[in-house]
């Protein structure tokens, strides 16, 4: 099987560099902080984040639009009727991107699938709140969209019987899917050639190496690792994500040594992340990109701005005419206003 791999890139750089501004005993989730919904909780779901399934604005209690197979309409914010089409195998991906592989530019033509319902339903990777009977969510693009698409295993939880392991392969039918093969035996950063059913249980094959299937950063198991590498599959419109180990570094120092990363905060300290291009005080995420380097992308009230990072010492850099303030109590550079 042809594996390509997309780092997603700047556009999860961002997603885990947020630093919560509600939710938390201090700022609760709520009119005043949060201009997405708040879930039950207290964490403040941004309204650009709601991934069509979760709905609510201005601080209001979110509403799960799939208790009445409804998604969320992003013009309105409110639960609507579901509709969408299938069909199609997905275009290739091309394009250019910074770090590890090449970043989806092109809009997928969702796989409509044997039963014709795959790809239809929106829905979110990180909660998997697919419908009973809908499937698996998966992402589709490099904007972070998920849909349902229904398949023999879960490539996260492993849940194959009899010793197997659930891995991306040739089906029955001619297709290509998630089944449970025999499994492998090249371990995590182990070379792999393109083939994923050489790696082992919960592994697929990246750029010839074996790295760990994952929705969610604490899948990854390891704070110096974390889940950005969207896989494209030639066959399916599914595109897993895998753990990426990353290479810490001094945000004071932007630069890194590898071509096309720059350093910036993460939850879980400062690594190298592919180099964003959107200015400080301009508006970032999963839709604008990354910040430039030497800025961090931090969300305030359900907005998501690059704030200019800056020495807490005095020395350079410096906020001009202004105090550079902390942004956590643990980190050893700060924030400009």
């Amino acid at each position: 099987m042809n594996f390509k791999m997309l780092a997603l890139g700047a556009a999860l750089g961002f997603a885990i560099a947020v630093v919560p501004s509600c939710g938390s005993p201090a700022t609760p989730c709520g009119p005043s902080t949060c201009t997405g919904c708040c879930t039950k909780a207290g964490t403040c779901v941004a309204r650009e984040s709601t991934v069509d399934v979760t709905c609510g604005t201005q601080g209001a209690t979110c509403t799960d639009c799939t208790t009445n197979s409804q998604v969320c309409s992003r013009a309105t914010f409110s639960c609507v009727a579901a509709t969408g089409t299938g069909g199609g195998t997905g275009t290739v991906d091309s394009g250019t991107g910074g770090g590890t592989g090449t970043v989806d530019s092109g809009t997928p033509v969702v796989d409509a699938g044997s039963g014709g319902m795959n790809g239809t339903i929106p829905c979110s990777v990180v909660t998997q709140n697919c419908p009973p009977g809908a499937g698996r969510c998966q992402y589709i693009d490099s904007q972070l969209n998920g849909r349902c698409f229904s398949g023999e295993c879960n490539v996260v939880a492993q849940d194959c019987a009899g010793g197997q392991m659930c891995t991306y392969d040739i089906l029955s039918d001619g297709g290509v899917g998630r089944a449970c093969r025999p499994v492998g035996t090249v371990a995590e950063g182990g070379t792999c050639g393109t083939a994923s059913t050489v790696c082992a249980k919960g592994l697929i094959c990246v750029d010839a190496t074996c790295a760990k299937y994952c929705d969610t950063n604490p899948d990854c198991g390891n704070p110096a690792k974390l889940c950005q590498i969207l896989v494209s599959i030639s066959g399916t419109a599914e595109k897993p994500t895998a753990c990426d180990t990353l290479t810490p570094c001094d945000p004071l120092t932007p630069v890194c040594t590898e071509a096309g990363t720059s350093c910036y905060p993460t939850n879980t300290g400062t690594f190298c992340l592919p180099t964003g291009a959107v200015a400080v005080g301009a508006m970032c995420g999963p839709s604008q990109g990354n910040c430039v380097p030497g800025a961090a992308c931090l969300t305030s009230g359900g907005a998501s701005t690059c704030k200019q990072m800056c020495n807490l010492d005095a020395g350079l850099p410096s906020c001009a005419g202004a105090t550079c303030g902390a942004l956590t109590a643990t980190t050893a550079f700060g924030i400009c206003p």
